[in-house]
């Protein structure tokens, strides 16, 4: 199932074998091409009898981008096609010792693939692919889109990454891209994409990527390749996903489609990060998020197991900055995406990415709905005059099943970010389209227009003790703080992180049954046992502290008596209104 497959194929002068296409030949509208006759192109005589799964228009839809383009193919049973875009020698060895190391898994957290070296026949040469078996599910994105609201759903992903993470460290065996898109639930946990893959025979530090950045330490490497690389992406995860257990507000306000609740943004400066500011005004979090943003200023080679994080065991000492006063009221934030960003009234900047994937960021000129030929609905969003050379989004009726929201006339003039990757150019005499096809809920977020601007670089953001929400500054700043309902980036109204007893002792609870898994050694994947046991950790909430001038978020200040507190009051906001523009 797992054996590696090279199958010989029929020679022919005009068919030579080569290990990969250069990149800038070879773009992806050619295998695009190719993989619309599968019957000659593929020499997988599986592959041969089925077809490509296509957009609205016909065109086989191309998922992935960057190293390698997958497409889907239906013989009956589903296959995920990987065709390979960027020159890569030693893939065929590095193929042959993961299919090994895999083949003795009884985990079930790998999918069965094949790689094949003459695999696809493209101009006359035959190029390498990946045959990999369909992974039923959901991915982790679409999961916590539908289920960030389910206490017992994310207790139990939690749990699952977990077990994942010691029996995957205890084979040595490391994913190198844990993301949204690269975990599939369905009756526990499956890993696809495996071009960055650790197993035990590889070399240690020769990498070729380093991961989607918002699940991956600042300072990666390509040299930090190796058994320990996952290490910084568990940790993220679970801190997430205990945060979210008991206040799935926060996905609302901080998930961006790539990520869970936090950023590259956030890892490299937690300082002014909101999300890391708002998990420390919980008892339960605070720790936890302290010793995360540890991490985030440390080397990459202190990063402790997701088992000492857990206990507070290991964790990197703060780094020490010295700034001035004024430095530290208001500190230049720069946008760390996932993906490059482009913006989306610029045809050539998009076409130039056609195989990439990337984030669109562009405000909406028109909305149009039709139907296919075969009266199945459709939408595509416009950012520019559709008659001539324009970045489009196209909805086609599958995509349109799974989104939260419907694009509509409302969403005309709004901003909005799209992550995906850029399709070919459809061409007519009179126009030519590039784009990004919807096919999960996540890659669409609607954003402010600062949201926009600071996202493009044109515009900066500041923050002062834990960030600002857009390039708000002096009054503004000090008025959307006061204000009991501020409006979210999302376009939501802000839901009060103000923690209660019962989110506290929930979260302790799902936090003891992890440290309670550590505890017993727990190596099994199916069946984790929770013993009873006495150890101490952060996950459980904290004490009340009513020390001279503080008070936890739980508790209140006392009110005032007295005529005197709305002069007072006032007296309060004009000194800190003249302070702030001082």
């Amino acid at each position: 199932m797992f054996a590696l497959h090279a199958e010989s194929v029929n020679s022919n002068a005009s068919q030579t074998s080569k290990s990969f296409p250069s990149r800038r030949s070879f773009p992806e509208d050619v295998y695009t091409t190719a993989v619309q006759s599968p019957s000659i192109v593929f020499s997988d005589p599986v592959l041969k009898s089925g077809s490509a799964v296509t957009t609205g228009l016909g065109v086989p839809l191309a998922l992935g981008g960057g190293f390698a383009l997958t497409y889907t193919i239906d013989a009956g049973k589903k296959f995920a096609v990987r065709c390979f875009q960027r020159d890569s020698s030693h893939l065929e060895t590095r193929y042959e010792k993961i299919s090994a190391v895999i083949a003795k898994q009884t985990s079930g957290y790998f999918v069965g693939f094949e790689y094949q070296k003459d695999g696809i026949l493209v101009d006359g040469q035959r190029y390498p692919i990946v045959k990999m078996e369909w992974a039923q599910g959901d991915t982790l994105g679409s999961f916590l889109e539908k289920n960030f609201g389910s206490a017992s759903a994310i207790d139990k992903l939690r749990a699952d990454f977990f077990t994942m993470e010691q029996n995957l460290r205890r084979a040595g065996i490391a994913h190198g891209d844990l993301q949204n898109g690269n975990v599939v639930i369905s009756n526990g946990l499956k890993l696809i994409d495996y071009d960055g893959l650790f197993v035990p025979g590889l070399p240690i530090g020769k990498g070729f990527e380093t991961g989607q950045k918002h699940f991956q330490h600042p300072k990666r490497s390509a040299a930090d390749f190796g058994p320990e690389m996952d290490r910084f992406s568990y940790i993220v995860i679970d801190l997430s996903l205990q945060a979210l257990a008991s206040r799935p507000q926060l996905f609302d306000e901080y998930s961006n489609g790539q990520n869970i609740i936090f950023s590259a943004s956030d890892y490299a400066d937690p300082s002014s990060s909101k999300v890391f500011s708002a998990l420390r005004a919980f008892p339960d979090l605070k720790q936890a998020a302290e010793n995360l943003s540890n991490i985030c200023s440390s080397a990459f080679r202190d990063i402790p197991t997701l088992e000492d994080f857990l206990v507070g065991k290991n964790i990197p000492k703060a780094a020490i900055k010295v700034t001035s006063t004024t430095a530290s009221r208001k500190v230049v934030h720069e946008y760390i995406g996932a993906y490059d960003v482009i913006d989306a009234s610029n045809y050539n900047a998009a076409l130039s990415q056609v195989g990439n994937r990337v984030e669109l960021i562009g405000k909406v000129l028109d909305v149009k709905e039709g139907r296919t030929r075969g009266r199945k609905p459709y939408i595509f969003v416009n950012f520019s005059d559709w008659r001539g050379n324009a970045v489009k989004l196209s909805i086609w009726s599958e995509g349109l099943k799974i989104l939260r929201e419907t694009p509509s006339a409302a969403w005309v003039g709004q901003y909005i970010s799209v992550t995906g990757l850029i399709d070919p150019p459809f061409k007519k005499s009179t126009y030519s389209h590039v784009g990004i096809t919807i096919t999960e809920a996540t890659q669409i977020k609607r954003i402010s227009s600062e949201e926009a601007l600071w996202r493009l670089g044109r515009a900066t953001r500041t923050a002062s003790n834990g960030g600002s929400e857009g390039r708000l500054t002096g009054n503004d700043a000090i008025l959307s703080q006061l204000s009991p309902n501020r409006t979210s980036l999302r376009g939501s109204k802000g839901t009060s992180h103000k923690p209660t007893a019962a989110s506290t002792t929930r979260s302790a609870q799902a936090n003891a049954k992890i440290l309670q898994q550590i505890g017993a050694g727990s190596s099994t994947r199916s069946s984790p046992t929770f013993p009873s046991t006495s150890k101490t950790s952060y996950g459980r909430a904290a004490p009340r502290q009513s020390s001279a001038g503080k008070y936890s978020p739980q508790q209140q200040p006392e009110k005032q008596s007295g005529t005197l507190t709305p002069i007072l009051f006032l007296a309060f906001i004009i000194i800190v209104i003249w302070f702030a523009n001082s």
